[in-house]
């Protein structure tokens, strides 16, 4: 469950976030992306530590 963001089940999923990648920059990317699956503020505790 907590490896869904940076390994997508479905192939589907990660062809998405690819163009995602190619069409908008990282942060907007990411922002979208936690938005829908999970809460900000976990990512950016993950990320502090």
């Amino acid at each position: 469950m907590r490896y869904s963001c940076h390994r997508p089940q479905t192939p589907a999923a990660a062809s998405d976030s690819g163009l995602f990648l190619l069409f908008a920059p990282p942060s907007s990317v990411a922002r979208q992306r936690f938005n829908g699956k999970k809460n900000p503020e976990t990512h950016r505790k993950k990320t502090k530590r």
